[in-house]
């Protein structure tokens, strides 16, 4: 079990909310549209578009038909999640 320091915590909600400003970005310029997966950090249970099964936590997330949809990272976007928060 990993218990995570309060710098850690505040990098990953660092990193979170660039993440949805880059999100919201994208959206405005786009017109509402977006054609790529992009990471997001949800705290309340979503629906995964695969599955179907509730999830939280670190997953990726994509604007299909003006609404959002998610779904659970892969093993690779997870290493290179990882990766990138070892700043």
């Amino acid at each position: 079990m990993h218990d995570a320091t309060f710098g850690e915590t505040a990098k990953d909600i660092f990193i979170s909310l660039l993440a949805r400003l880059k999100r919201i970005a994208m959206l405005c310029l786009n017109g509402g549209k977006e054609d790529e997966w992009g990471y997001a950090l949800v705290t309340e249970p979503v629906t995964d578009i695969n599955t179907k099964m509730p999830i939280t936590g670190h997953v990726m997330q994509k604007v299909v038909d003006g609404t959002f949809v998610y779904r659970l990272m892969t093993e690779e976007e997870c290493e290179d999640f990882d990766a990138g928060r070892s700043w």
